[in-house]
């Protein structure tokens, strides 16, 4: 009886010995997507594919805020947002107004930006007296890659919610799609990441591919193609649509991102001949990938290890 006892007690022991094992396992590894470990804000809805969230400026009144990962302004806000809520006594006006630029003014210093719990610094301040935001939304500025850089970015369009993590465990039904950097970049734009996209045909029949700015402020475009790379393109098979009113031609092409994601029917534009390419002198860039694009996806934005996972969602957002 005693020997019994004294089994039990030992396998007990040992059951109990390696559960501590395992719950201490668990407690060490990050935590998934999907556990109550991570908080998710809100993202605001927008009818123009934009992603949106509420965020404080120096501890002031709230606003909606557009967040750009192509944007070379650290901080671009609204002049009487601004002003109302940001102590400038600690900044510097780096470009005063002028003739030429009454309608924006530079600041070079320390303001703190904070989207719900994520909380940083923006050295780089423009302010402006409208913003390149044209639909009449309430935004009031517009964040650029400084969220993403020292945090890994869950981005759930199901569920319009947002998180910024420091680790996190990625499932299987993510693609990894690197990310791409250039050490050649202008300055403002040293932490810019671009993806290779392909699928694209040439005018001699080979399949062609090039390097895209991941673009979260771009609502657009699924893909926008810098001129010189559009030049080269066979269209002859492509319904073009010409853009009147705006400067650029549209088509729709099934391509691929990074080595195997496969998107169809994405919407692409590039500018008509007519008109100011931006990207004409951007030679790391082949274009931009927007929004109407990557709102296919739930997105993990890891700038830390560069590399960009996509899931598809199957939902499809109109330009």
């Amino acid at each position: 009886m005693k020997l019994r006892i004294v089994f039990f007690i030992g396998i007990s022991l040992l059951l109990l010995t390696g559960l501590s094992f395992v719950v201490k396992q668990a407690a060490n590894q990050p935590p998934t997507e999907q556990q109550d470990a991570i908080v998710y804000l809100p993202i605001v809805p927008t009818s123009n594919n934009r992603l949106v969230v509420e965020a404080t400026v120096d501890g002031g009144k709230s606003g909606y805020f557009a967040l750009d990962s192509g944007g070379s302004s650290k901080l671009l806000i609204d002049s009487a947002f601004f002003y109302k809520n940001v102590d400038t006594s600690g900044l510097v006006e780096v470009r005063p107004r002028g003739k030429m630029y009454y309608w924006h003014t530079y600041y070079e210093g320390n303001v703190n930006v904070s989207i719900g719990y994520h909380s940083f610094n923006v050295s780089h301040i423009e302010v402006r007296e409208w913003l390149p935001v044209h639909d009449g939304s309430n935004i009031v500025g517009i964040i650029g890659e400084e969220p993403f850089l020292d945090k890994i970015t869950v981005i759930n369009f199901q569920e319009n919610k947002i998180a910024f993590v420091d680790s996190l465990q990625i499932d299987s039904s993510y693609h990894a799609i690197p990310f791409l950097r250039y050490a050649g970049l202008v300055e403002g734009a040293k932490n810019q990441r671009f993806i290779s996209i392909g699928g694209f045909s040439d005018k001699k029949g080979n399949k062609k591919s090039g390097k895209f700015s991941f673009d979260t402020g771009n609502g657009l475009t699924g893909v926008l193609l810098q001129s010189s790379f559009a030049d080269d393109l066979d269209l002859s098979t492509k319904r073009v649509d010409d853009l009147k009113e705006t400067s650029f031609l549209r088509w729709e092409e099934d391509l691929i991102i990074g080595n195997d994601l496969l998107a169809t029917k994405v919407p692409v534009r590039r500018y008509r001949k007519d008109a100011v390419d931006i990207f004409s002198e951007h030679k790391e860039s082949n274009g931009l990938i927007g929004m109407p694009l990557l709102k296919r996806y739930n997105i993990i934005a890891d700038y830390k290890n560069d590399v960009l996972y996509l899931k598809p969602i199957n939902i499809f957002y109109q330009e």
